[in-house]
């Protein structure tokens, strides 16, 4: 008895000290498959031909504000709030901005703030907010998808769907009440603390198959989110330099690919797309109808005069062909030694009026 009660609380000791490595190596990294306060979408298309519908879901027993922004990608913005009850999912259409249960604000078609680029692709962020819009809270129930149709010349549609990346609150108390850190900035720290949200990776992952391959019809399209992003009225824009290493089936690396980047960016894996290095894409140089991308931000002087920053991104990769296009939020790895962050203009509180002398 004493030998089987010894294995016992060896059994024990070792189940807790196991479950004690668990809680301190638990996921601080933003991915698709968890719910959050804050989501990010990387890819919204509503060029010719193209629309591109936005569903987002409260999964808790009570209400909750969002509060959201669109950002082309010459960094004209539009934003708007919206009420979510408990258990609703609200989806729109991001052109017209036509919704049900309500209509929201459309995209930015048209606004350019002359950053290069298209005015009808970019990027949407939400985030929970209090009910008078003034602070974010933390409010771990949030996702949401994004379906991107195509209709052809021919009238055929067709689409690609892909999960918002999502960033926990690092708080183990929701409250749709009590602003979460200061007003008006989000810190992509992956550590807890008040207004600490979930790191971004270190990079991400993207599986293609090569543009040139004969017959095939086939590309792949990236789009990019920075992990600094500046919402506010009075932004200021930041850089990075997208580095593009690609390994073939037999192992081989091949380096040199880059892109310069804004805070939202999307490019094709082809020869002309890519900035510098994009034969590095094609089946001519990999020799092989299978490959993978690591997509990282760096600070580099190749993209002067811009000044870039390294900085964590998320990311989607849409693989089309002519059977139709799928698409992906992207594998990553790592924690992003940079800490980003989404900062933004809360709404100010009605003001006193002076007292009277």
């Amino acid at each position: 008895m004493q030998r089987t009660w010894k294995t016992v609380t060896t059994g024990v000791a070792l189940t807790i000290a196991l479950s004690a490595s668990a809680a301190l190596a638990a996921q601080n990294v933003a991915n698709a498959s968890q719910k959050g306060s804050l989501l990010m979408f990387p890819l919204i298309d509503v060029s010719s031909g193209y629309r591109t519908v936005i569903r987002i879901a409260n999964d808790a027993g009570a209400g909750i504000s969002v509060k959201c922004y669109y950002m082309n990608q010459t960094k004209g913005r539009n934003d708007f709030v919206f009420r979510l009850t408990p258990k609703q999912a609200a989806t729109w259409d991001v052109r017209s901005g036509v919704g049900d249960p309500t209509s929201m604000n459309p995209f930015p078609v048209g606004f350019d703030d002359g950053y290069g680029g298209s005015t009808e692709i970019g990027e949407l962020i939400c985030f929970a907010v209090n009910l008078s819009g003034e602070a974010q809270v933390a409010w771990n129930h949030l996702s949401g998808t994004a379906t991107v149709y195509h209709i052809d010349d021919s009238e055929n549609a067709n689409a690609y769907e892909y999960n918002s990346w999502n960033f926990t609150a690092r708080t183990t108390v929701n409250n749709n009440s009590r602003p979460f850190g200061v007003a008006g900035q989000l810190d992509l720290s992956g550590t807890d603390g008040p207004g600490q949200y979930d790191a971004c990776p270190l990079y991400n992952i993207v599986h293609f198959t090569p543009t040139d391959i004969r017959g095939s019809g086939n590309s792949t399209r990236i789009g990019v989110s920075s992990c600094f992003q500046d919402l506010r009225q009075d932004y200021t824009p930041t850089f990075t330099k997208l580095n593009l290493p690609v390994w073939n089936a037999q192992e081989v690396a091949f380096t040199g690919a880059y892109e310069c980047a804004d805070s939202t960016h999307s490019f094709e894996l082809s020869v002309r797309d890519i900035d510098k290095g994009g034969a590095n894409t094609s089946y001519q140089a990999l020799g092989t109808e299978t490959a993978q991308m690591q997509i990282r931000g760096v600070a580099s002087s190749q993209c002067a005069p811009l000044i870039t920053v390294a900085t964590g991104l998320v990311a989607v990769a849409v693989s089309s062909s002519s059977a139709g296009a799928t698409a992906v939020t992207t594998n990553h790895a790592g924690v992003s030694p940079v800490i980003g962050s989404v900062k933004w203009d809360p709404f100010d509180t009605t003001p006193t009026s002076p007292s009277s002398r």
